[in-house]
């Protein structure tokens, strides 16, 4: 699905109990505002580096009635004139035998109302991705997202594309496998897929590859660096496997010397942080370092420490550390 022309603000709203919806719709929410700063520098799409969505339930029912005409100004007015376009993008699971979840109950209980006018979502465009599990026969199947569809498009609501599903059964679940790069304690705070660059005082790190959807290489390079201690962390933001069992592999490029491999030891099958190593630069050496915190760490070949490619304190000059992040099965 492309962005339409003129989006300047985006709705995100999720249903789910296993928190499989509330990945998509996070994800979702990356790759809107990405592709937005990539096709127009200057976009105005109106979603922060913070914003992710809400439930259905904990954004309001009575504000979600106001998406339309019905009750309150709609949305997507200004649209069917030519003008901006808000889009409503809705990712809603199905629980026990094609039932709604849990946090979508008061939002759909007041859908039901059969006092809402038939026109209540007039001018509303949405796009809805459904999750659910075949196993549970085809009646039961994404029943909840198909039940929101068919009641939207009756109170003339207007899909912007066909209905997406995904399925438990198949592999991932037919939602796509996401492994995040993190640099910690950098003078910017975090490096990842928030925020991109660091460029303050003698630091320059940069997220240069941020994969969403596949296997990877996910690239953060250090290009140069403040003395200090940095922790490089790897988090499983979404897909069936962990990181353990999914064969995660970290590949550091470290100057001109031999790359290392690092994979996730059998601690990380329970945990959705893993924490390879830390980088520590100090009297110009730079070093890996192996975390000391135990659990969902460590698991790098060798702790390499380079020295002459520095000059005093001045952080990394004629050599560069690269991290490649791999996910072979999530």
């Amino acid at each position: 699905m492309n962005p339409p022309n003129h989006l300047t603000s985006c709705t995100i709203l999720w249903s789910t109990q296993g928190g499989r919806s509330k990945a998509c719709a996070r994800r979702t929410a990356r790759i809107l505002r990405d592709t937005f700063i990539a096709c127009d520098e200057n976009a105005s799409i109106a979603m922060d580096s913070g914003y992710y969505g809400s439930s259905f339930d904990d954004y309001g029912a009575l504000e979600f009635l106001k998406l339309g005409g019905g009750e309150g100004k709609s949305q997507n007015e200004h649209h069917l004139n030519g003008g901006d376009f808000k889009l409503i993008v809705l990712f809603v699971s199905t629980t026990g035998d094609g039932e709604q979840c849990d946090s979508i109950h008061e939002t759909w209980n007041m859908l039901l109302q059969k006092s809402l006018p038939l026109d209540q979502f007039k001018g509303l465009t949405f796009a809805l991705f459904c999750l659910g599990d075949r196993a549970y026969g085809p009646n039961a199947f994404c029943a909840a997202g198909r039940k929101l569809a068919a009641r939207l498009v009756q109170l003339s609501a207007v899909p912007y594309c066909k209905v997406g599903y995904g399925d438990d059964g198949t592999p991932n679940g037919g939602v796509f496998r996401d492994l995040d790069s993190w640099l910690e304690g950098t003078s910017c705070g975090k490096v990842f897929y928030g925020q991109k660059t660091c460029t303050e005082g003698l630091t320059d790190v940069s997220l240069d590859v941020d994969v969403t959807a596949g296997y990877g290489p996910e690239t953060i390079s250090l290009n140069s660096l403040d003395d200090g201690t940095y922790t490089y962390k790897i988090h499983h933001y979404s897909g069936n496997s962990d990181i353990y069992n999914g064969n995660t592999k970290l590949t550091v490029y470290f100057g001109d010397q031999n790359s290392v491999e690092c994979t996730a030891p059998a601690s990380c099958a329970s945990s959705d942080v893993w924490t390879p190593m830390e980088i520590n630069l100090a009297d110009g050496a730079l070093s890996m370092v192996e975390p000391s915190g135990g659990g969902c760490s460590g698991g790098c070949a060798e702790w390499l420490t380079c020295t002459g490619a520095f000059q005093g304190g001045v952080g990394m000059t004629s050599m560069g550390l690269i991290l490649a992040l791999f996910a072979f099965n999530q």
